[in-house]
């Protein structure tokens, strides 16, 4: 499995948000790579976070059986992450991430504790290595 990330977000906090997401992502594909983590229902795990100040985009939440797939733009609240230091901006993406396997685990989607507990477990400037 891998996980893929991107974003809709507001062009004043873009800087902020792109160098901690893709850390994150790095790191915890560099651990499921690691530990050779397989789930033969999700090979990738897609995540758009949405970041705005307007109502522009909607969340979406689907999983593709066949393609073994998942895209979800899920939210994150702007002014909470605008206001927010760096620590606190990885600790929002990890939500979001942490959010998005609960909801697959609501989906049938199972053996994904040992990801959600690695998540879970992710602390900061480890995700994040400062710059």
């Amino acid at each position: 499995m891998k996980l893929w990330m991107s974003a809709e977000v507001d062009a004043s906090i873009a800087n902020e948000l792109r160098p901690i997401r893709n850390s994150i992502e790095k790191h915890i594909n560099k651990h499921l790579k690691e530990i050779e983590y397989e789930n033969e229902k999700l090979k990738s795990w897609d995540i758009i976070i949405t970041l705005r100040d307007d109502d522009v985009f909607k969340e979406i939440i689907k999983y593709s059986a066949k393609k073994k797939d998942t895209d979800f733009h899920l939210k994150m609240d702007f002014n909470t992450f605008k206001n927010a230091t760096k620590e606190q901006r990885a600790n929002l993406i990890l939500d979001v991430l942490i959010r998005s396997i609960d909801i697959l685990k609501e989906k049938g989607i199972e053996d994904l504790e040992v990801v959600r507990d690695y998540v879970v477990s992710c602390k900061f400037p480890e995700v994040v290595p400062s710059t």
